[in-house]
């Protein structure tokens, strides 16, 4: 269903460096962070605001986001030296928002790397206020061309590392289970079960159904390697072969909301930047 024109979301006047519309942070937070981009801004001339919402109310986070900080002309107009940080508190969804000027410097990339690796821990624990203020630190630290990512391991490499253990292990099955070829009936089944119950617990995480695959495998081994003439040469063995809940506490009242006076400078805004969820 789409929304009449008359109930699209309007852009919050601009009221200070700090916008927190959503409550998120307690006035002395607010207070705090808004003397910290009034410092930020006076030694670098770079403006940054924030602006926290109950809801988007249907509106997409991309898309308002631009249009706010159009509207709040957030940085120099010849310099375009701007950054919002937007925060939907219902939708659990972040943005920021950079100016034309500062997209060389705060790429997409980084800014998906603070919201991603800074923001959102911070968010799911229901901790805004640390993860607002490292993720404005962060930002500050890469326009400045100072910002290092944390330390993280990507999927890819986690699905390498597991495939070479995996091609490991098979190696390392078929060579002991040539072993077990020469070995009793019972030690086989015996050895089996230890080996795949370690495997299976390892797998799976359950001890007791691993040991009970494992002796099962293990008997099975064995009568494939008897069956099959047991010694080196015959047969298999004879080769190498994966928050917290959100209270507005209040409505559009525009908490925390400092500074007075304050107003963006004629800057303007492209679409770079970075989202993300919670």
């Amino acid at each position: 269903m789409t929304l009449p024109a008359w109930a699209a979301l309007e852009v919050p006047r601009l009221q200070g460096r700090v916008n927190d519309q959503a409550h998120l942070l307690t006035p002395e937070q607010a207070a705090a962070l808004e003397a910290q981009l009034r410092a930020y801004e006076e030694k670098t001339t770079n403006q940054i605001a924030l602006l926290t919402l109950p809801s988007l109310e249907g509106e997409s986070l991309e898309a308002f986001s631009i249009k706010v900080g159009r509207e709040w002309q957030l940085g120099q107009a010849k310099r375009n030296n701007g950054v919002l940080l937007l925060i939907a508190a219902k939708e659990r969804a972040v943005r920021i928002e950079v100016g034309y000027g500062l997209e060389g410097a705060l790429t997409d990339a980084q800014s998906s790397i603070i919201i991603r690796n800074i923001m959102v821990p911070a968010f799911r624990q229901g901790d805004f206020d640390r993860g607002i203020r490292d993720g404005v630190g962060a930002i500050e630290k890469a326009i400045a061309g100072e910002f290092t990512a944390p330390p993280t391991e990507t999927p890819s490499r986690s699905r390498d590392n597991f495939n070479e253990l995996f091609s490991l292990g098979l190696i390392f099955i078929v060579l002991f289970s040539s072993f077990l070829s020469y070995l009793p009936f019972y030690v086989t089944g015996f050895v089996g079960a230890i080996l795949g119950g370690v495997i299976g617990s390892f797998l799976i995480g359950r001890v007791l159904l691993a040991a009970g695959i494992g002796f099962v495998a293990g008997i099975v081994l064995s009568v494939l390697f008897r069956g099959s003439g047991g010694g080196p040469g015959s047969g298999l063995g004879g080769r190498g072969y994966r928050g917290t809940g959100w209270s507005s506490g209040g409505g559009w009242g525009g908490g925390g909301d400092s500074g007075g006076g304050f107003s963006g400078g004629g800057g303007s805004f492209g679409g770079g930047g970075a989202s993300g969820r919670w």
